[in-house]
């Protein structure tokens, strides 16, 4: 189940990453809607790829980019899940 349940705190990062990401997006030509940015970095993030956010908004533009919209293309937006083996270089360590 898709989940947007964030903290206070990681929903202001969040919304640093989605200003940015768009930014970035207009400078080099990419589509991507800022809503659809948003909720696609949230429910990564809260559905079961947690990112570290703070390494994430204060990466290079390169590894930043290669983050954000490998979400972009990878995530499921009907689960949240991402697919297609991707894993964003941000994502915290898995503890089982």
């Amino acid at each position: 189940m898709i989940s947007f349940k964030s903290t206070k705190y990681e929903s202001s990062v969040i919304s640093k990453i989605v200003a940015r990401a768009m930014s970035l997006c207009a400078k080099h030509g990419a589509e991507y809607d800022l809503i659809t940015c948003e909720m696609d970095i949230t429910a990564c993030h809260c559905s079961g790829m947690p990112l570290n956010l703070d390494a994430l908004l204060s990466a290079d533009d390169f590894d930043f980019f290669h983050d954000v919209l490998g979400i972009a293309r990878h995530i499921n937006r009907k689960t949240g899940q991402l697919e297609g083996c991707f894993v964003p270089r941000f994502a915290l360590p898995v503890t089982a």
